[in-house]
């Protein structure tokens, strides 16, 4: 992460307070990041429905549960 937004996006991860008083904007890159996360997260759901064949919602529902369920 050499890039400038990789290095906003590296500082609001690891200490938000530091990254706003350097003058990072919090919300436009927690916005980024939310949509970063969430697109890998649809990639990945569309390879394991296409790796799969099929996909249903009581499937899908357990590997969620597995994936937040507390260790």
């Amino acid at each position: 992460m050499r890039t400038r937004d990789g290095r906003a996006l590296v500082a609001v991860r690891d200490h938000y307070l530091s990254a706003e008083i350097m003058g990072i904007n919090l919300p436009s890159y927690r916005t980024l990041r939310f949509g970063l996360a969430a697109f890998f997260a649809g990639i990945g759901g569309a390879l394991y429905a296409h790796y799969q064949g099929w996909c249903r919602a009581k499937v899908l529902r357990s590997i969620v549960r597995s994936c937040f369920s507390p260790s």
